[in-house]
């Protein structure tokens, strides 16, 4: 494995949970200022990365999202519950403090 390759997943992890939106992958190619396939490479990697369990209790909390040429870091679906309550506790939260 390359070690320049590790360090741009670790980069690109890091400006993908960041942004939080989808990014083009020609946008990540200028900002690291990497040729497109090595880009295509480090995604794949962190993608593989992401699918691996980090235990044998279960896999890791994040998916890489692909769609067309942009890509995203998402939750995992199996999350979905423990976000949707805190996400109703935080609106109920911000409702009980307007009304107060």
């Amino acid at each position: 494995m390359n070690e320049n390759a590790l360090k741009l997943e670790a980069r690109l992890e890091a400006v993908l949970f960041a942004f939080g939106r989808p990014i083009r992958l020609a946008s990540l190619a200028e900002l690291f200022d990497e040729d497109p396939e090595n880009i295509r490479i480090a995604l794949e990697m962190l993608e593989g990365n992401l699918q691996t369990p980090a235990s044998p209790a279960g896999g890791r909390g994040l998916r890489l999202q692909r769609n067309g040429e942009e890509v995203r870091l998402v939750s995992a679906p199996e999350a979905h519950e423990e976000i949707e309550k805190l996400s109703k506790k935080e609106r109920v939260g911000e409702l009980t403090k307007a009304a107060e």
